[in-house]
C-alpha cells in the first residue's frame, strides 16, 4: 500500500470518527445521569455537619439502621 493511499484511508477514518462523536454530543444526557450530577453538585455545596442527610441509592438515610 502506498503512502498516499494510507494517508487517504487515515483521513477517511478521521472524518468518520469526528462525525460519530459529533452526533453523540448532540444526544441529550439521560435523566439518571442528570439526576446524579445534580446530587453531586448539591453535596459539593452543602457544608459538612449542616444537618443535610446523606441519601444512598436505596433512598434511605445513612443514619437509619
Amino acid at each position: 500500500m502506498t503512502r498516499q493511499r494510507k494517508k487517504a484511508i487515515n483521513q477517511e477514518i478521521d472524518r468518520n470518527m469526528k462525525r460519530a462523536f459529533e452526533e453523540l454530543l448532540q444526544e441529550p444526557v439521560p435523566d439518571r445521569f442528570a439526576d446524579l450530577i445534580e446530587r453531586l453538585r448539591q453535596e459539593e455545596t452543602t457544608p459538612p455537619g449542616s444537618g443535610a442527610e446523606d441519601i444512598s441509592d436505596t433512598g434511605n438515610s445513612s443514619t437509619d439502621t
